[in-house]
């Protein structure tokens, strides 16, 4: 795979001018996300498009809701603990997880543009000390070892190339206390005679160049090689033909600060096989949350990291 692909490239993003709020550190965009998925995710106007229940669910082939009800139901009521949502999601997934959250119980949403970060906070009610969104780096999460009782991704894997992706996993389990789960959503192979199935192949070709992976390998592929010591599935469903899965995942075991690296405090991943890249192309739907970025929070420090505040409702 071309590493190129996964390093940040030299356009500048800031945290927008939001009322209190100011930016003090310039982040850059990774060079695949602004290449491949800037027309969906980086431009305000892609946001403004794509922000429409009605648009998510004609994507999904009306199976936003059951997806989105599926993984909340993984996640139970209420919510309690603290819960990790790696990328921001166009739709209503985040306000209903919210509703679930229990009194005392706390959600990071987690995602490396402050446009994506800024039109969540719109969704959701002012100055609720339980939402914390934070600007930061999927495949190096800027949190201690053990720190969450849930971590949710929906529809983010298929968007992200494969050593981001390979990161992005093995971040999602470090930072899973034992006994939490890990609720992954996302595309899936298809039953060979399912009639969506060519179409599908074709939107993956000219607007989702990653997400042919999840049809070639199953997530396991991804996972780090020590998952076996570390974390089993507690659940594995297809939806829709087999278009779409749930992966339920428990941590059994303690991770270690081995693969922790000492320069930028990312997860290293062991060395793996490359599955041969796609071309890059523009993306469809979930968000990767990627490379390179500081994390944002909305009420203060977290352990030494630099942070900038970004309320919802602000």
């Amino acid at each position: 795979m071309d590493d190129a692909a996964d390093k940040p490239s030299t356009t500048d993003l800031s945290l927008p001018a939001l009322p209190g709020h100011h930016a003090t550190r310039r982040l850059a965009i990774p060079r695949y996300l602004e290449q491949v998925y800037w027309w969906a995710y980086v431009h305000p106007r892609a946001v403004e498009t794509f922000e429409r229940e009605w648009l998510v669910n004609t994507i999904l082939f009306g199976n936003y809701a059951r997806l989105r009800d599926l993984a909340l139901a993984e996640l139970g009521e209420p919510v309690s603990g603290r819960t990790l949502q790696v990328a921001c999601v166009y739709g209503n997934l985040t306000p209903r997880l919210l509703q679930r959250l229990a009194p005392e119980a706390r959600l990071d949403v987690l995602d490396i543009l402050p446009v994506q970060l800024s039109n969540l906070a719109k969704k959701l009610p002012k100055a609720d000390p339980r939402v914390h969104l934070l600007q930061g780096n999927s495949s190096a999460i800027a949190a201690e070892d053990a720190s969450y009782e849930q971590v949710l991704m929906f529809f983010l894997l298929h968007e992200q190339p494969e050593s981001v992706r390979r990161a992005t996993l093995a971040e999602a389990l470090r930072v899973l206390k034992p006994g939490g789960k890990l609720v992954i959503v996302d595309y899936h192979r298809p039953v060979a005679c399912h009639p969506l199935r060519p179409l599908m192949r074709l939107i993956f070709e000219k607007l989702e160049p990653f997400a042919i992976d999840l049809w070639h390998h199953e997530l396991d592929e991804f996972l780090p090689p020590e998952t076996p010591a570390l974390a089993q599935t507690l659940s594995q469903q297809s939806v829709f033909g087999g278009l779409y899965q749930i992966r339920v995942l428990t941590r059994t075991g303690e991770c270690t600060n081995s693969g922790r690296s000492a320069d930028n405090g990312g997860h290293v991943p062991a060395p793996h096989r490359s599955l041969a890249p796609p071309a890059a192309r523009p993306g469809f739907l979930g968000r990767p949350a990627a490379h390179g970025l500081a994390p944002v929070r909305p009420t203060g420090g977290r352990g030494g990291v630099a942070a900038q505040d970004l309320a919802p409702g602000d």
